[in-house]
């Protein structure tokens, strides 16, 4: 097997005017030299398409720093400083050049000049500085989707350390592969999130490769994936000891938890419902004997970082069968994670159709942040009418607030403060409170001029409820009957010695203020 890359280099060239041929015979009369370079894993020579002056990148891996520095210091960096002067304009710095490797997807199309491929893509673009590693993260979880793409030959997620800088290279074999790749998950989801996410629309560049040293590794192994998230190597151990509802002797994969247990599932289940087993137990993959009960079996084994609740969660939804109750929104969290990483649409669904159950509305922003974070509209309004009971402004809230991506938070605070505001200008209204807010307001029985001070007062306490639970179930109901304000406003009264008659009338009062709060918006 081979060792992972972690570091990486993407350099930019530029030709001078009329040395564009040069540049090329100088990159593609560097394979030999990268070829002996056995530290040296991938090495890619490519132009960009369209660019005048031509542009050209060299983008490369390595197992390790060592293994990069070495590299630099090698015959095709050296010769291309050295001839810098006469053929190119310009050139980088060094910390310009150097990224870490965030995830990969490695195949072999070939070496040297024939290499199988034909194109690629360069992406390079920039994370607001307070979404770092939201992009980070962004970025790993995506492997599984470019290992679902057969037609991406190789896919890489880089980052410039120190910086907010991100990027993605990977390489094609026709332009078909190509353009399939720009319609996929990945792009549209990337330029789906520029406005929350990035600074700016991402730097793309369409590649044509030159000459590339992709590996030694033979076509269909199996790459380890264990510097990223989603670690899918062959198992260092046996597990411990099977799931009871995953211990089928049918079933020829073993997939293992954290915590050592051992999910035997059959290759074409996980196949035929996750696009990301649909790549990885398409090629060769090593079967590993296992001694069981009733004799032998050659399983093939794969490690999964999830827990065994979760795992067995996703499976049984994947595998069609009974699961147990929901324990909490943290548990579906989890749960919706692994169904991404996996590309296994069938569990996202029957998660979207339990989402809603009062389990889960008993956390709303929670459920908020979820449903919104997958475009699951419905759900998400819902949600936003369960937060109305909750004051966002609780210092106890901001944990879960932050999980909130920017714009659909200040929908929800759009929300609550329309409420609050909307509220106040109708009880402000002479044509529904006249008795409140005229002027000059005569008592009907006497004439004398009321004093209106009680309704104000209890028009503020009204609209500090509002603020703090902008539902306005408290409002009208037992709680407001023990409000002081409301006490002294009902038992207000005209105060002319032979009248006495009540300022307000209590229930046509408060059958107003219902009807204000049933005109509120009650979703985003």
């Amino acid at each position: 097997m081979a060792r992972t890359v972690t570091h990486s280099t993407v350099v930019p060239v530029t030709a001078q005017e009329g040395k564009e041929k040069a540049v090329v015979e100088f990159l593609t009369g560097g394979v030999p030299a990268v070829e002996a370079e056995p530290e040296t894993h991938q090495w890619y020579a490519a132009k960009l398409i369209g660019t005048s002056p031509a542009q050209f990148v060299i983008f490369d891996t390595f197992p390790s720093e060592e293994a990069r520095g070495a590299h630099l210091k090698g015959p095709v960096p050296t010769a291309l400083v050295e001839n810098a002067p006469k053929l190119l304009i310009g050139g980088p710095t060094l910390p310009e050049i150097l990224t870490e490797i965030l995830a990969h997807k490695i195949n072999k199309a070939g070496d040297g000049l024939k290499t199988g491929l034909t194109t690629g893509l360069r992406a390079t673009f920039t994370a607001k500085p307070e979404k770092r590693e939201t992009v980070r993260k962004f970025l790993i979880d995506a492997l599984p989707l470019a290992e679902a793409e057969t037609g991406t030959v190789s896919w890489y997620a880089v980052h410039w350390p120190g910086t907010d800088k991100f990027g993605i290279v990977d390489f094609f074999a026709s332009d078909e592969a190509r353009e399939a790749h720009l319609a996929g998950p990945i792009a549209a989801a990337l330029i789906g999130s520029i406005d929350e996410l990035l600074t700016g629309p991402p730097d793309i560049a369409k590649l044509e490769v030159l000459a590339a040293k992709q590996g030694t590794l033979e076509d269909g192994a199996i790459l380890d994936y264990s510097h990223t998230k989603m670690s899918n190597k062959v198992a260092a151990k046996e597990p411990q000891t099977f799931h009871p509802q995953f211990n089928s002797a049918d079933a020829d994969v073993v997939l293992v938890s954290v915590e050592g247990t051992g999910f035997r599932v059959p290759h074409f289940t996980l196949r035929n419902t996750c696009g990301y087993f649909r790549n990885l137990l398409s090629g060769k993959f090593p079967s590993t004997p296992l001694i069981q009960p009733d004799g032998q079996r050659f399983m093939r084994i794969v490690d999964v970082e999830e827990k065994d609740r979760v795992l067995a969660k996703v499976l049984s939804m994947i595998c069609g069968l009974p699961t147990d109750n929901w324990e909490s929104i943290d548990e579906v969290d989890e749960a919706i994670s692994l169904a991404q990483k996996w590309n296994a649409p069938g569990p996202l669904s029957l998660i979207r159709a339990a989402i809603t159950a009062p389990v889960f509305l008993a956390e709303p922003l929670r459920l908020y942040a979820i449903t919104t974070r997958l475009g699951w509209e419905e759900e998400g309004q819902l949600a936003s009418t369960y937060s109305l009971t909750l004051d966002l402004y609780d210092e106890s809230n901001r944990p879960k607030l932050e999980t909130i991506s920017a714009n659909r938070l200040m929908a929800l605070f759009r929300l609550h403060r329309n409420r609050r505001d909307q509220f106040k200008a109708l009880i402000d209204s002479e044509g529904l409170f006249a008795a409140g807010n005229s002027g000059r307001y005569l008592c009907p029985g006497c004439g004398e001029q009321v004093s209106n001070h009680t309704w104000r007062e209890l028009k503020a306490r009204m609209f500090m409820e509002m603020d703090r639970r902008p539902l306005g179930d408290t409002l009208c109901g037992l709680e407001m009957e023990e409000w002081p304000e409301a006490i002294a406003c009902w038992e207000a009264k005209c105060q002319k010695e032979d009248c006495g008659r009540l300022n307000y009338n209590k229930l046509n009062t408060l059958r107003d203020i219902k009807r204000c709060l049933d005109q509120l918006p009650v979703h985003i």
